[in-house]
């Protein structure tokens, strides 16, 4: 790597550096907002769609969710890089997920993905589709995958368990119990996820492979 491509580099990560710093410190302090005016909605207005109204309560789950990821305690990007099973200690401490890709996974894919299913909470298959990919990857990745290697707690596993694990379970029996989703809806929720997954789960993998061969 020249000096230049390395001064390119750096300056493309201060960059998304303090673009994550942003978001982080947005959505710390939206999250109780939101929950609040939430909160005085449900209790107000009777006329409460609740499925929108689920919808919409994603999104600060969200949030309380990446604050203790990113910020208290934080740690979750070296975690992932030094201490899971896409580890390789030998590679740089961002060698798997770094700035950009931090930035791509949360404010610029899972917020928006959030908004719209409740925005269009009409078309169902949107917004649950993000509920499947919670079960799949966060809820699953913190309770057992992380678990493989380092026992024990890792950023992100309090909010896990105590409110996203009870959020996507109690939407879940929702729409169980309530004509929320056609059979086509459950389909398009799967398939949605599932592109979702593996366009994560290839740019992982190639950062993995890169980190790998240096």
């Amino acid at each position: 790597m020249t000096s230049e491509t390395r001064d390119n580099s750096d300056r493309i990560a201060r960059i998304f550096t303090n673009l994550n710093t942003a978001w982080q410190v947005v959505g710390s302090v939206a999250a109780p907002i939101l929950f609040t005016l939430l909160f005085i909605l449900y209790m107000t207005d009777t006329s409460l769609i609740m499925y929108q109204w689920l919808m919409w309560l994603h999104l600060p789950v969200i949030m309380i969710h990446e604050f203790e990821e990113y910020i208290f305690p934080g740690g979750f990007k070296t975690f992932i890089n030094k201490k899971t099973i896409l580890a390789n200690k030998e590679c740089r401490e961002d060698s798997i997920l770094n700035e950009p890709y931090i930035f791509l996974v949360n404010p610029l894919l899972i917020w928006p993905w959030a908004i719209l299913g409740a925005v269009f909470y009409t078309i169902p298959w949107i917004g649950f589709g993000l509920i499947i990919f919670q079960f799949v990857i966060n809820n699953l990745q913190h309770t057992i995958t992380f678990q493989l290697v380092s026992k024990g707690y890792n950023p992100g596993l309090g909010t896990t368990v105590f409110l996203l694990i009870p959020y996507c379970t109690v939407v879940t029996w929702y729409v169980l119990t309530h004509p929320i989703l056609t059979t086509t809806d459950w389909v398009l929720s799967l398939l949605l996820c599932g592109v979702i997954f593996l366009t994560l789960l290839s740019i992982t993998h190639m950062r993995m492979k890169h980190a790998a061969t240096g």
